[in-house]
């Protein structure tokens, strides 16, 4: 068990604040679970108590939630390659021909 410092006590009140406002990004959402870990928090009802603070019913919810976000965060980041890639083309394509 590990004691948090100040900082990270201030970092994961940030982090359910954001993780409440479902703004949090699944690398937030994985800090929030690590420094929880790192505070030697691992018993079930302490993270089951952490978890509703963020606002989940329970810890498989929130890992749900946590591993959607991954996926939809990962396709997002497909989606914008595309594009940028289409338009780099387009462009290239629009300068090629003057």
């Amino acid at each position: 068990m590990t004691a948090l410092t100040y900082d990270e006590v201030i970092r994961i009140n940030t982090l359910i604040s954001k993780i409440r406002q479902k703004i949090a990004t699944a690398n937030e959402m994985q800090e929030f679970l690590n420094l929880i870990q790192k505070s030697g928090q691992n018993n079930w009802l302490e993270l089951q108590n952490y978890v509703q603070t963020a606002g989940y019913s329970n810890i498989d919810e929130f890992q749900k939630h946590l591993n959607d976000k991954n996926t939809q965060e990962f396709f997002d980041g497909l989606v914008k390659i595309g594009l940028a890639i289409l338009i780099a083309y387009g462009l290239a394509k629009l300068f090629e021909k003057k």
